[in-house]
Formats: C-alpha cells, sequence, structure tokens
C-alpha cells in the first residue's frame, strides 16, 4: 500500500543515517565572555579554521574563550579539541 513503510527518496529508504548526513559533520560551539557563537562545518579543516579565526578575534578583544566541540566522527572531533587548546593556548602566551 503506498504511503506506508519509511520515508523515501529517489532511491530507496532513507535510514537515520543518510537522514543526518544532511546535517553538518562538525558543530564548534565558542563562549567568549557574554557572547556565544555556533559554528558548523562539513569537513573537519573547514570547522577547525572557523574556530582559530573566531578564537584569534576574540583574544584580541580580550575575551575569556570557552568551547565545545560535537561531531560523528570521534576522533576528528578530539584532533580539533586538541588543534584548538594548542591555538588558545598560543594566543594566551602572546
Amino acid at each position: 500500500m503506498p504511503g506506508s513503510g519509511p520515508p523515501t527518496d529517489d532511491i530507496g529508504p532513507k535510514t537515520i543515517d543518510a537522514i543526518m548526513s544532511d546535517s553538518p559533520l562538525f558543530e564548534i560551539r565558542i563562549t567568549t565572555g557574554a557572547a556565544a557563537t555556533i559554528l558548523r562545518a562539513e569537513s573537519e579543516s573547514l570547522a577547525a579554521g572557523k574556530a582559530e579565526e573566531l578564537i584569534r578575534r576574540a583574544h584580541h578583544r580580550g575575551s575569556d574563550i570557552a568551547l565545545t566541540v560535537s561531531g560523528r566522527d570521534v576522533q576528528a572531533v578530539r584532533r580539533i579539541e586538541l588543534y584548538l587548546a594548542s591555538v588558545i593556548h598560543e594566543v594566551e602566551r602572546a
């Protein structure tokens, strides 16, 4: 019977993985002073680059910086966290 069963696209049934793949792979929430920003990106390098730029600008204004990183690839999320921690450490030492 048409209309019964899981949602479909042109290829076949949509799974939760297919639905999730429509969203960005990484999300970084950055809090600086009283402001907060949510960055979303499709790639690890793009997410890290966007966040680094914001961190450097925020530090230049003298803001404290806190962040959280989320995404489906746990190892990539950890690499982004470590990289951004090193960026924060670098700008705080400058």
